[in-house]
């Protein structure tokens, strides 16, 4: 459900900068800040898994994961931003 407070707040902040297009508003926050969480949180989970940690998980369950966040996270964006220019 963030995701959808992400995208308005993004859009907003981009409408005060002069931006137009809520599009590319949404697209920018349902891809940067998932991605740079995602990938700190994949590092850390394949550090612990090389050290053959408990605490490591497999990489195909960290995809399955990122994959699933993505199919929920993407259009809560693109929702939020839309509402934001609205």
């Amino acid at each position: 459900m963030t995701s959808w407070f992400n995208g308005y707040g993004v859009a907003k902040v981009m409408k005060q900068f002069g931006a137009t297009d809520w599009c590319f508003a949404g697209f920018a926050s349902a891809i940067v800040f998932p991605m740079y969480f995602f990938s700190v949180l994949a590092l850390v989970d394949m550090i612990e898994y090389l050290k053959k940690s408990s605490a490591g998980i497999p990489p195909v369950t960290i995809v399955v994961l990122g994959a699933l966040w993505m199919c929920i996270s993407v259009p809560l964006s693109f929702n939020g931003a839309y509402a934001a220019f609205k």
